[in-house]
């Protein structure tokens, strides 16, 4: 138990870390001004601090990386390379990380520069000292990620963006319980609330443990002047293996889209305006367009994450088999079947969780105290300490 005692102290620690640094505001910003412009708002203020940027340009230099390698055969032979192939990946991802968290460094400055009196130095040293700390706090924060993952407890990454959640969400249960105490949410309104996300929560916790098994028989094998027995294990894989980064990924692509058409009315495009106004949130056409983003994602990322053919050569390297079926291209088949009715539940599964959400938000007369890709993310960082700690205490148990 002092191994998981001390995992549990060292993640605690670094998030507490990452909490202190969303309140450090930006050098060069005047105290004064900033805290008229975030007067009456206690969670603006990290907007402008040193981890305002927090883990997001290094999600998505991951994810744009792992998809670049759908075309690009030279990133499949650094991936399929090993241990220095990884490390070419995460070197490419970290200078992909620095160059999108300049292009939003700078666009916050520009941002704050044009807010009277809030910069207290000349414009062009702000701009440097912006840019250079935003980056300097991403790398930061992926370097605590990566930390946790490797010394503490869950994965990193997802425990990053979990904290803004977490720390957000007794402020917004408190805006929904004042509604209800001004009369403004009636309590039949509030008690619907509640079963909502109470019920959909469940039924994510349910999809995000469901698994389907793979028997893979193994016959008695010798390597080195080990002998190993035969026998039988279960290959779990689950219904949504791609986790979060769909939904982020179609979230990312909507917003995209959706700035894109307003640039274009903004300019005086007759054919945008339409478009936009049909795109709004809870419109049929942006539900429309969302899941079918979403599913799109969904399916792509859950293919690039798992190749059959590798699982099979795999299989085969060590003797096992499934299915009664020989090992190689029939056992590569047979796993490609069932990976494909799974990437279709695990699609359909996110596009109904997100669909209903955004259904029931763009109807309900208050902002929903959690969002539904808050949720997910709240949910996988969960059952991951969950499976994490359930681990560390069996294998104490049997020492």
């Amino acid at each position: 138990m002092i191994e998981l005692a001390w995992r549990i102290a060292f993640t605690v620690g670094a998030l507490l870390v990452y909490r202190f640094g969303t309140f450090v505001p930006l050098p060069g910003l005047d105290p004064t001004a900033l805290a008229e412009l975030y007067r009456g708002s206690p969670n603006g203020i990290h907007r402008l601090a040193i981890f305002a940027l927090g883990i997001l340009p290094y999600v998505w230099a991951a994810i744009t990386l792992q998809l670049l390698t759908l075309v690009s055969g030279r990133l499949r032979a650094l991936k399929q390379s090993g241990a220095r192939g990884r490390r070419s990946i995460d070197r490419m991802t970290l200078v992909l990380t620095v160059l999108l968290a300049a292009g939003q460094a700078a666009g916050v400055a520009v941002g704050l520069e044009s807010v009277p009196g809030i910069v207290a130095v000349p414009p062009w040293l702000f701009t440097i000292s912006t840019i250079l700390t935003l980056i300097g706090g991403t790398l930061f924060v992926v370097w605590l990620s990566e930390q946790i993952t490797i010394h503490g407890l869950g994965n990193g990454l997802v425990l990053m963006l979990l904290v803004p959640i977490v720390t957000a969400l007794p402020n917004r249960v408190a805006d929904v319980l004042e509604a209800g105490r001004q009369g403004l949410l009636s309590s039949d309104r509030m008690t619907t609330l509640v079963l909502f996300v109470v019920g959909l929560a469940v039924f994510v916790v349910l999809m995000e443990r469901a698994r389907r098994f793979i028997r893979i028989d193994y016959p008695e094998r010798r390597i080195g002047v080990r002998t190993f027995a035969a026998q039988t294990v279960d290959l779990p894989l689950k219904l949504n293996g791609a986790g979060i980064i769909p939904v982020l990924l179609a979230s990312g692509i909507m917003s995209a889209l959706v700035a894109l058409l307003n640039f274009a009315v903004g300019h005086g495009a007759s054919w945008a305006t339409a478009v936009a106004v049909s795109l709004r949130y809870g419109r049929p056409l942006h539900l429309i367009v969302y899941a079918l983003l979403l599913f799109g994602c969904a399916i792509l990322y859950t293919a690039l994450l798992f190749d059959p053919e590798e699982m099979a050569d795999r299989l085969k390297k060590y003797g096992g088999s499934t299915a009664t079926l020989a090992p190689g291209e029939a056992t590569a088949a047979y796993i490609d079947r069932v990976l494909s009715r799974i990437m279709l539940a695990g699609a359909c599964y996110l596009v109904i969780v997100m669909v209903i959400w955004e259904m029931f938000a763009a109807r309900f007369p208050a902002p929903i105290p959690i969002g539904a890709v808050s949720l997910l993310i709240a949910v996988c960082a969960t059952l991951d300490l969950d499976a994490e700690i359930q681990a560390y205490m069996w294998r104490e148990r049997e020492a």
